[in-house]
């Protein structure tokens, strides 16, 4: 059932449920992992798990995070819910504010563009934000416009890929007002919600209606409370993956390594995770090795040669998926 493949348990970062992991886009570089405990704090491992370093305390409540390497120099950027952004160069640097933020963000998320050093900040109420000096100073460039039901983000996640003209488009997930898309870096952005449904259930436990957007070759995956949506024309019509018969996707990632098949990673709310082959048709479950199926997160990343790095995380623990 789980394909000869299995997770190894790692140290945890810290004593509450870690409810968000990020592996480094430049992980190749840096080799560093981030791990957002639920009550606070921002914990970084250069060793692939195996053992961590607190960089922000408990007490500090990060909504989310991003490590990368910009002209060669490792960089981690962290949003802070009621506060602003800070950011950190180097292995061994101090933390830093940037500028050009307000105090009344009420938390966001952050990515960094695959085409150049720039860095988007999109905040508690839908603004965006952007920076091309490595996260020193912030400017507003636009707003997340108002989705399905008449209502606007904030953002959940924020995905891109590369179309064939060299534009980067950009995806960004929205509590409750679907996908937006942006060809123009985040200045502008319009809603790619065909398809697309909710549950008032989501309203109900104050739980996002979509949680996770993730680009493929041709198509995008999106985790929603109402299911696991994909999408063959890039955003403009989604419908929903019936073959999933599983419980609530809370993440999801995609990775494909060189020479092999894409794999589709989600986790779940109670059934623990799952990896999907052929766009999503066919599922086996992927749960060896893992003593709660109460997942949060889900990390991939495609490595030199024909390897992935795929981690997990399950209350207070984190996995790493082996062969």
């Amino acid at each position: 059932v789980n394909g000869g493949e299995s997770w190894a348990h790692l140290p945890r970062p810290a004593r509450s449920s870690i409810r968000t992991l990020r592996i480094s886009q430049s992980y190749g570089f840096d080799s560093t992992l981030l791990a957002m405990p639920q009550d606070g704090g921002l914990f970084a491992s250069r060793n692939g798990g195996d053992a961590w370093s607190e960089l922000l305390g408990t007490d500090i409540e990060i909504t989310d995070a991003l490590a990368t390497g910009v002209d060669g120099t490792p960089l981690i950027v962290a949003v802070v819910q009621d506060s602003s952004v800070l950011r950190m160069i180097g292995a061994n640097g101090e933390w830093e504010e940037a500028k050009g933020l307000d105090k009344a963000m009420g938390g966001g998320v952050v990515w960094a563009s695959t085409n150049d050093a720039s860095i988007l900040v999109v905040d508690g109420s839908g603004r965006v934000f952007s920076s091309d000096d490595k996260a020193t100073s912030f400017r507003p460039i636009g707003e997340i416009p108002i989705g399905l039901d008449g209502k606007r983000g904030p953002a959940t996640s924020i995905s891109s890929f590369v179309a064939p003209d060299g534009t980067e488009v950009i995806h960004a997930s929205t509590w409750h007002g679907g996908v937006v898309t942006s060809r123009d870096g985040g200045e502008s952005w319009r809603p790619s919600n065909g398809g697309l449904t909710k549950s008032k259930q989501a309203d109900d436990l104050n739980a996002p209606h979509f949680s996770r957007i993730a680009p493929a070759d041709d198509h995008l995956f999106l985790a929603g409370f109402d299911g696991l949506f994909r999408s063959d024309d890039r955003g403009q019509h989604w419908f929903q993956l019936e073959t999933l018969a599983v419980d609530l996707p809370t993440a999801l990632t995609v990775s494909k390594p060189t020479g092999k098949r894409e794999e589709l990673f989600i986790t779940t709310l109670d059934a623990g995770n799952y990896v999907g082959k052929n766009r999503g048709s066919e599922w086996q479950t992927l749960n060896l090795g893992i003593k709660n199926t109460h997942q949060w997160s889900i990390r991939s990343s495609a490595l030199d040669g024909d390897t992935s790095l795929v981690l997990s995380a399950a209350n207070k623990s984190i996995y790493r998926l082996v062969n």
